[in-house]
């Protein structure tokens, strides 16, 4: 005979196959005949158990657990100390298939019995054909939800600072599971954040703030029986550098206006603002607006420029610390030379003269004060005579008509920043296509060829 290897049959269970070879002899025919016999033998395997109740079972109001095995067997529950199976209706025992029996009890029928489960051990006790599996002890004991022994606090605290959100349980049987998540007040994201813990001491949230930390953070008692979850709110009272701008530009013109900018992003949210010129504080009413971030806030100062605005302005926002000062430089320019057709001027900054690409820009006026077509502005590129005094000289305007000349300076960012206007500049009457160039005039002249 020869075995061949083992395997399971329908029935799960095991079988060990054998072949046996029978074979007749025949002297007179000189013959032999040989035949194969199957023979299966059954090996029935012993009960396994999948699934038994834990060591400790805890309950409140019910019970709802299980046995289960690998193979069909009788599943019974017995009581260890006296080694007595449980009578099935009072415990609430029923064997729901070949695998499988459940104890549920509820109500009267687990204050019944509830002394005995509570100070007895148990097993669960599988029996078959092949023998019988008793599963791992286990207990019952009264369970509890959770509640609280400290719940976090609500905190307002600067940037930099160190906090601890406590949180820990008073009641809670099996312990409850101490978990912490953190709701973004910049983002709304939640997210898990410290340590879990079934400590009973506790499990403090330990943190090391800045302004991304604000927000509410929720601690979170979890066992078998209930969830529950407190909240404390985070805030984080922080200041950035406030800054100061001027809008258009730092270099203005004598009467013209400009803006001064003052921005500041602060928690709690910067209410007022100061503006100061050389250290002293200048009486001007801000108007304030948000930003597009929320904790950003920026002070209007509308500034009408005279011949005291040059200065370095800082601004402070109420409660804040003061911005790095800037500069406001105030250009005028100063008509000194009308010996037309050369018209000439000087630029000067608190009456220090300065030096800047400048440009002339004329045009006149025709009815109702509004341009006449008929005469475009024109513009002149003004040419320095290396220290103080720009020149042009006034070509192809009409003969007799009364001019307004803007002088515009420039810088890397402007190109065009007014500094002055000269009216009723007029030109001399006669014939427009003869003009008598002195030698001192020629020399203002850019480097064009006239005839």
């Amino acid at each position: 005979r020869r075995r061949v290897p083992e395997g399971y049959n329908s029935s799960n269970k095991a079988v060990e196959p054998e072949v046996f070879m029978l074979c007749f002899s025949s002297w007179k025919f000189l013959s032999l005949l040989c035949v194969a016999v199957y023979t299966p033998k059954v090996l029935l395997a012993e009960p396994v158990f999948l699934h038994s109740p834990s060591a400790t079972i805890y309950f409140v109001t019910d019970i709802n657990t299980t046995c289960t095995t690998k193979d069909a067997a009788n599943i019974s529950w017995v009581n260890v100390v006296n080694n007595t199976p449980l009578d099935s209706s009072t415990y609430g025992i029923r064997q729901e298939n070949d695998t499988v029996s459940r104890m549920t009890l509820s109500g009267m029928a687990l204050t019944t019995v509830r002394g005995t489960l509570v100070f007895d051990k148990f097993i669960c006790r599988a029996t078959a054909l092949s023998g019988t599996k008793n599963s791992s002890q286990f207990g019952f004991t009264h369970g509890s939800v959770p509640s609280f022994g400290q719940r976090p606090r609500n905190a307002m605290l600067f940037e930099g600072n160190e906090t601890n959100f406590e949180c820990s349980f008073s009641l809670g049987t099996p312990n409850p599971l101490i978990s912490w998540t953190f709701t973004s007040r910049l983002t709304g994201k939640q997210t898990s954040v410290g340590m879990v813990s079934r400590n009973p001491g506790g499990n403090p949230l330990k943190l090391k703030i800045d302004r991304y930390d604000a927000g509410v953070y929720t601690c979170q008692l979890s066992n078998q029986f209930r969830t529950v979850k407190a909240s404390a709110t985070l805030s984080v009272n922080y200041a950035n550098q406030a800054e100061i701008a001027f809008i258009p530009t730092s270099t203005v013109a004598l009467g013209s206006k400009v803006d001064a900018i003052c921005t500041i992003e602060a928690v709690p949210l910067a209410q007022s603002a100061d503006l100061y010129r050389d250290n002293e504080k200048l009486q001007l009413s801000p108007s304030a607006r948000l930003q597009d971030s929320f904790n950003t806030t920026v002070f209007n100062f509308s500034i009408t420029v005279d011949s005291n605005s040059d200065g370095n302005y800082s601004c402070q926002p109420g409660g804040y610390s003061r911005s790095e000062p800037i500069t406001l430089t105030v250009i005028e320019a100063t008509l000194v030379d009308k010996s037309l057709p050369r018209l000439c001027w000087k630029l000067s900054s608190n009456g220090i003269s300065v030096i800047h690409n400048s440009t002339l820009s004329c045009s006149t006026e025709g009815r109702d004060g509004c341009t006449d077509a008929s005469f475009p502005k024109t513009s002149y590129v003004a040419v320095s005579n290396g220290s103080e005094m720009y020149c042009v000289i006034l070509l192809n305007l009409v003969p007799g008509i009364a001019y307004k000349c803007e002088v515009f300076a420039s810088n890397d960012v402007f190109k065009r920043i007014p500094t002055g206007r000269f009216d009723d500049i007029r030109t001399p009457s006669g014939d427009p296509s003869v003009i008598n160039l002195s030698e001192d005039t020629v020399r203002f002249l850019p480097s064009q060829q006239y005839v």
